[in-house]
């Protein structure tokens, strides 16, 4: 458990507040890692996981899959991926997940205005 600054976007879109990017009053917030929340509501298996954190899906994920047991690395990933927030997340969330046998089904077509991304887990080998 650790305590985050999350800045609150006071405009009509308060979905775009931050805990990456600062942009006015800022609230503490406890924060969980993924694996650790999943695990205290009982998730045993996930088929699809959506991430819309303004910029901290790199974080989040970053350890996510790292810690997670195989059966809770989701069959698909709806991610938002802005280039000017590699640098402040620490790296690029779709090339993390690629790294990790995931693969770009789908993109917006619009990428400049929706960031969105669909990648799809690649089946491991058979034996």
């Amino acid at each position: 458990t650790e305590v985050r600054k999350l800045s609150i976007n006071a405009s009509s879109n308060r979905g775009a507040s931050s805990f990456l990017v600062k942009m006015g009053e800022e609230v503490e917030v406890e924060c969980l890692p993924l694996s650790a929340i999943l695990e205290k509501a009982g998730v045993s298996r996930i088929h699809g996981m959506k991430l819309d954190i303004e910029g901290f899906e790199f974080r989040v994920l970053n350890r996510f899959l790292e810690e997670a047991p195989e059966s809770l690395l989701p069959g698909f990933v709806v991610v938002e991926q802005k280039d000017w927030w590699v640098d402040q997340a620490g790296g690029n969330a779709l090339k993390l997940l690629q790294q990790h046998g995931y693969r770009v089904a789908l993109q917006a077509r619009d990428r400049k205005k929706w960031p969105n991304y669909v990648l799809v887990r690649e089946e491991p080998a058979p034996l």
